[in-house]
């Protein structure tokens, strides 16, 4: 009868509705575990270069920031002036599988020029040629799977994205510099950041993170121990336009809004638009699983800490040698 008909369509809509969350939570149990497969596997490349080459790779080599300073930038470790923006990713391309990309860079020309004029008007810097031009801007524009959580939302941005590039998935424009956007980055701290030049070696030891500007972390010098120090936080990845909000880092380099992950705000702040994926405030642990996000540890451990964990307890798992090393207190 129809009565019967009725209830039988009711009972299957019930059914469904009951199935739907329990799928839809299998499905992101599977991303939030790819996930942490990829983050630990850069936690892997790091390690892998500090065997290699004595010591933790630079979270970034030549940036330029440090525009408030009375001085300009010291020369990178490569011994070459000037902006040269290239982020410790690319010297892991090695470590993940990418050595024909890495073959392509050129490590004496930057991935990204943002402070080339200010560099050059203020202090003469000599600037090499443009981030727009050459292999290293093809580099930058290069998606890389394990550079990219499956939770995320894939957000697209067509500002100024070239003929040559149609795909407009995790792209980042920001004036000269264009690149892939990453949903991982290496942790630092970034106290007087805009102040002190070459921080990670001329600010104070006792707050070094294992990651700065032109920095060469060696693990001896991780005396709280490799196990109870932050490495690589999960972080959003929303594309943004010249002047807009955006809480993405590319993979490539770092211009003036963006550089490394920074724990001091805490886990997944959201901004104004309140939604996954875009935050006011740049750089921060976050991402799109419920509750928390990745990080991995000096040893290559991977956890997943709550976004409730208190803000010191954040705060003392960033720094390499301050005595302090509170793991058993993560939620």
């Amino acid at each position: 009868t129809l009565v019967e008909l009725l209830v039988v369509i009711g009972i299957i809509g019930l059914l469904a509705a009951l199935l739907v969350p329990a799928v839809q939570q299998a499905r992101e149990s599977g991303r939030r575990m790819a996930c942490a497969n990829k983050i630990r596997q850069l936690g892997l490349a790091v390690q892998g270069y500090e065997s290699q080459n004595g010591c933790f790779p630079a979270l970034v080599v030549g940036h330029g920031f440090c525009t408030a300073s009375t001085r300009p930038p010291s020369s990178s470790f490569l011994g070459k002036p000037g902006t040269l923006n290239t982020s410790g990713f690319v010297f892991l391309l090695p470590f993940i599988e990418q050595m024909n990309l890495y073959s392509t860079v050129d490590l004496t020309k930057p991935m990204c020029g943002w402070n080339e004029p200010t560099l050059q008007s203020s202090w003469g810097v000599p600037v090499p040629e443009s981030t727009l031009s050459g292999n290293n801007y093809k580099v930058s524009m290069t998606r890389l799977d394990i550079f990219e959580c499956p939770t995320a939302t894939a957000s697209s941005s067509t500002y100024g994205l070239p003929a040559a590039y149609p795909d407009p998935v995790r792209f980042y424009n920001y004036g000269s510099c264009m690149g892939r956007l990453t949903n991982y980055q290496m942790v630092f701290n970034n106290t007087d950041w805009n102040v002190v030049c070459d921080m990670w070696r001329n600010g104070q030891k006792a707050q070094r993170a294992m990651f700065g500007e032109e920095s060469f972390c060696r693990a001896a010098a991780v005396r709280d121990g490799l196990s109870n120090v932050l490495m690589i936080a999960e972080t959003n990845s929303n594309g943004s336009v010249q002047g807009g909000q955006s809480s993405g880092n590319p993979w490539a380099y770092f211009d003036q809004t963006q550089f490394g992950i920074n724990v001091k705000l805490g886990i997944n702040i959201w901004g104004a638009a309140n939604r996954p994926g875009f935050t006011s405030a740049r750089s921060i642990p976050a991402s799109e699983h419920p509750g928390g996000c990745h990080f991995v540890f000096g040893d290559g451990s991977v956890r997943f800490v709550s976004e409730n964990t208190n803000f010191e307890v954040l705060r003392q798992l960033l720094f390499i040698a301050d005595n302090l090393s509170p793991v058993d207190q993560l939620p």
